[in-house]
């Protein structure tokens, strides 16, 4: 059996209680995704074929059908037994809730199956996710703070107008570690320091749309998000 988060089991009943109409479209829909490895991409894909969801929901759904994917492949067990296996481990609260809604277990675990068979391309975005992620460091989110620090001469009170002031600039980096837990560092730059990053940011930008150009030809598909991971992080 396994241990489902309470934030993966909430999404899962909120995708195992679709109305019919809803799940025969999320499931075509499924079947012809481009690639995206943000959720919020692949929400804005899937929109369309569950209209009655509100953003916060469809985020959710999306995120756990990639989990599924993602779990399943680890695991390396069939749809079948994988299925039946999700649905066994649901808390007993959350299988009612969803028989409530006239979902029966059979049908539960059919949709579940189906939905882990239908999309080559969610089994691609799983498998592009877990590489995009397979480092000892994975980077969330930043924020700079800038400060301005007065300068004192030392032979003269503190009670005297300082002499000059010192730009300093922090920057903020939240990640991921090796452990999948959230943390922060920190780093003191100083302008020249800001303007070197700069530099750096933009050498890389030119050389992924180079590359970009040449996968393009080459028809090669691109699985990096066209989204910054703010619907990640806003999950805090």
């Amino acid at each position: 059996m396994l241990k489902i988060p309470s934030e993966d089991r909430r999404a899962l009943v909120l995708l195992l209680s679709l109305e019919e109409e809803s799940k025969t479209g999320l499931l075509a829909q499924l079947s012809n995704l481009n690639p995206a490895l943000s959720t919020e991409d692949l929400a804005d894909q899937l929109e369309d074929s569950l209209p009655g969801l509100n953003r916060r929901s469809l985020l959710e759904i999306c995120r756990v059908i990639v989990v599924l994917y993602r779990v399943r492949s680890a695991l390396e067990e069939k749809e079948d037994d994988f299925a039946r296996n999700i649905w066994s481990s649901l808390d007993l609260v959350d299988r009612e809730g969803v028989e409530k809604k006239g979902v029966t277990a059979d049908v539960a675990v059919d949709f579940l199956k189906e939905i882990l068979s239908c999309s080559s391309t969610i089994r691609l975005i799983s498998k592009a996710s877990d590489l995009l992620s397979f480092h000892e460091k994975v980077y969330l989110k930043s924020r700079i703070i800038t400060d301005a620090r007065p300068v004192y001469r030392e032979d003269e009170p503190v009670t005297e107008a300082p002499i000059g002031t010192l730009l300093i600039n922090m920057l903020n980096i939240n990640y991921l570690d090796g452990d999948r837990k959230r943390k922060d560092v920190f780093f003191a730059l100083e302008p020249r320091d800001l303007a070197e990053l700069k530099g750096q940011i933009e050498r890389a930008e030119k050389k992924n749309k180079s590359l970009e150009k040449t996968l393009e030809v080459a028809n090669l598909k691109s699985f990096n998000p066209t989204r910054s991971r703010q619907d990640e992080s806003s999950r805090d």
